[in-house]
């Protein structure tokens, strides 16, 4: 189901899976990008969505002004307004992965606190399959 689109961005529900897509594209702007995921988290808010697939891998990776309202803005309304366990798969390029591999081996593909765990992929059915198994309803 879509929730938005715009020129950089769209932002999909998938209800079988309860889950955010945001799929971010070549034609990527700062504000665009950021309006997609207010307007996801407002979605997230109103159907206590905890699981999100954020696609990363047509503009590479995000820009230190984006990055930085990501984690200054975003996630803590997230923490505040969904409580904890949001998990989130990002979609990088392959050579970002590889990169962030051979930096920070395989400890640094994954950030994790109580509210907010993130991974990253560059095989969207990995990132699929991870957050599959952290379904509330994976038996």
């Amino acid at each position: 189901m879509m929730i938005s689109r715009n020129n950089t961005s769209e932002v999909r529900f998938d209800p079988l899976h309860d889950r955010l897509q945001v799929h971010c594209s070549r034609s990527f702007d700062s504000a665009g990008f950021r309006s997609s995921l207010l307007e996801a988290l407002t979605f997230a808010k109103a159907h206590y969505v905890k699981h999100w697939l954020l696609d990363l891998r047509e503009i590479g990776e995000l820009s230190e002004e984006d990055e930085t309202w990501v984690y200054a803005q975003l996630f803590p309304e997230m923490m505040m307004t969904l409580g904890e366990e949001n998990y989130l798969a990002v979609l990088i390029p392959e050579p970002c992965y590889q990169h962030l591999l051979k930096e920070s081996g395989a400890e640094g593909l994954t950030s994790y606190n109580s509210f907010i765990i993130i991974h990253n992929f560059y095989e969207p059915e990995k990132a699929h399959a991870w957050l599959n198994r952290r379904s509330p309803h994976a038996a």
